[in-house]
């Protein structure tokens, strides 16, 4: 019976000696960290933003649409016209021009249409070096930027080519120029 108990008691003693080890390791771990196991945080709110999308829109000589005058155009004498535009929105914008003829005349293919932008509406004068084209089918693409709350002139020239043969004369076609602003990145 001797060696039963003996047997049950070493076990016993091995169990406490592991346990008062890994106790003792858990203890010393503890102590050596230092800290807690306490998870601690904070926050702050911040109050009311808002986010607003930005716009785009502009103006020419000051409202949506202009009408120009009559242009009197003959060959080797261009006529010019300048047209403000204001960008009333919140965003860059670059600015393109094309132009459609409404009526079809032998005439038209002897127009040729210019813009150019110009510091003022006194110096849109012939002969500017802005890009030019055929009227009917006219593009410039991106000849200006204009910044918010900014405005530019640009002038329109309309030319009559030297070579237009006089039976022509007489005849007339009649346009519409759209100038759009698209979008610049800041």
């Amino acid at each position: 019976m001797t060696n039963i108990h003996t047997g049950a008691r070493r076990r016993t003693t091995q169990l406490l000696v592991a346990c008062g080890v890994i106790g003792g390791a858990t203890v010393l771990g503890l102590a050596s960290a230092g800290g807690t196991l306490a998870a601690l945080s904070a926050s702050q709110t911040i109050p009311g933003a808002t986010l607003t999308a930005g716009s785009l829109d502009l103006t020419l000589n000051g409202a949506s649409t202009v009408t120009l005058d009559e242009f009197s155009v003959l060959p080797g004498a261009p006529q010019v016209a300048p047209v403000t535009v204001e960008n009333i929105g919140t965003t860059p914008m670059g600015l393109t021009t094309t132009i459609a003829v409404s009526t079809s005349a032998a005439i038209n293919d002897h127009f040729t249409a210019r813009v150019t932008p110009v510091p003022s509406a006194t110096t849109c004068v012939p002969g500017l070096a802005g890009a030019a084209d055929t009227l009917d089918g006219f593009a410039a693409s991106e000849f200006a930027d204009v910044d918010p709350g900014e405005s530019i002139v640009v002038c329109l020239e309309l030319m009559l080519d030297e070579a237009t043969p006089v039976a022509l004369s007489g005849q007339s076609a009649s346009f519409t120029a759209t100038v759009t602003g698209s979008q610049k990145a800041r």
